[in-house]
């Protein structure tokens, strides 16, 4: 409905009678014109997910969780598989760049390690409300496992990942994530042997 103040409104005519026109908009709200008040009156090509929109710059944030799935098993036949958390903070500098730096937590079955890492991402279209991306990640994970043995030293150390995603949009930028990829991470254990002995030594000096 485009007016004679310049005003253009969009969505479904409830009643149109000689003298008024009630119209309901796409956010719900509804008004009631005069005739003499309205230009024109076209009817247009549906508008769908008009409450989606695309940010193509600007802050970004993103929390995931799910497994780490694994098939090989530790030496003492333990799971190496863990459970993951992690949340990203950072900017879009276009559809093509995100850069954020991230920090969370994975749980595997006798070790807990806390990854902090910069993230790289990457939207392969701005179009529509299914946004394909891709994404890279590295950094340093800090072992927080509670040593409860002096026999070993638990260490954290490096980790890299890769992979591809799916963003479904469904409220302004807001979005459900599901991605897919490959992680590398280091952990270190290293045997402790602390030694109780009785010093005999002979030497000289000057």
């Amino acid at each position: 409905m485009y007016l004679k103040n310049g005003w253009v409104l969009r969505g479904k005519i409830l009643d149109n009678q000689l003298d008024k026109v009630k119209i309901e908009t796409y956010d719900k709200n509804i008004f009631v014109f005069q005739t003499a008040e309205i230009d024109t009156i076209k009817q247009e090509k549906p508008v769908s997910n008009l409450n989606i929109r695309y940010k193509k710059k600007g802050f970004a944030h993103y929390t995931e969780l799910g497994p780490l799935g694994a098939t090989n098993r530790a030496s003492n036949g333990t799971t190496t598989s863990a459970f993951s958390l992690q949340t990203v903070n950072g900017y879009r500098f276009s559809q093509w760049l995100f850069v954020g730096i991230g920090a969370g937590i994975d749980l595997y079955a006798v070790q807990n390690l806390i990854p902090v890492f910069i993230s790289f991402r990457t939207d392969f279209t701005d179009k529509g409300h299914l946004i394909p991306f891709s994404f890279v990640e590295g950094g340093y994970a800090f072992n927080a496992t509670i040593n409860d043995t002096k026999e070993a030293d638990f260490r954290g150390g490096s980790m890299f990942a890769t992979g591809l995603g799916l963003k479904i949009l469904f409220n302004n930028n807001s979005a459900f994530l599901f991605s897919i990829g490959y992680r590398y991470q280091e952990a270190i254990v290293f045997p402790v042997n602390i030694p109780n002995r009785l010093a005999i030594r002979a030497g000289f000096s000057f």
